[in-house]
């Protein structure tokens, strides 16, 4: 499991790309229940500016170091979603960066989830609920969970 100097490592490693803000765009993460202390925000679009990451990555990527320790990459959506298939590629690039900022080290809980301002269309949920719509972290493979601005992380964990 990770541990708080794990965390320690990540903030002077990436202390520029990390952040304090749950929300984008008027859209946010509730973490209210969550401990702060072990816990840090990576900005995944400071990270890309930084590092010229060429890749799609999730708004946030939240990792906690505590004794369970969890992952999380967060797509924000205030607006229309768009395409699934992008919410899909962004979010599943955050969790590729979470197993290479972790360097091998394993979480008891993580969860690929997409918030949303509007409620998507009936073709979107149908294509966010598709068996071929999943992501993939530490060789496990999950369905996206999409849940309105404002839900509590702690509620979504897996």
């Amino acid at each position: 499991m990770i541990s708080f100097p794990f965390i320690i490592e990540i903030q002077n490693r990436y202390g520029g790309c990390l952040t304090k803000s749950r929300q984008e765009r008027g859209c946010g993460v509730d973490l209210s229940d969550l401990r702060p202390a072990g816990l840090v925000m990576l900005d995944g679009s400071e990270y890309q500016r930084t590092y010229r990451h060429p890749g799609k990555l999730a708004d946030r990527l939240i990792i906690s170091g505590d004794e369970l320790g969890f992952v999380c990459a967060v797509e924000f959506k205030s607006g229309k979603i768009g395409s699934v298939t992008d919410v899909r590629e962004q979010i599943q690039g955050g969790l590729a960066l979470a197993e290479l900022l972790l360097a091998g080290r394993r979480v008891a809980r993580w969860c690929p989830l997409l918030l949303y301002g509007r409620t998507p269309h009936r073709a979107q949920i149908k294509d966010l609920r598709a068996s071929n719509n999943k992501v993939w972290f530490q060789n496990e493979r999950r369905p996206l969970e999409f849940r309105p601005c404002g839900t509590r992380l702690s509620e979504v964990l897996i």
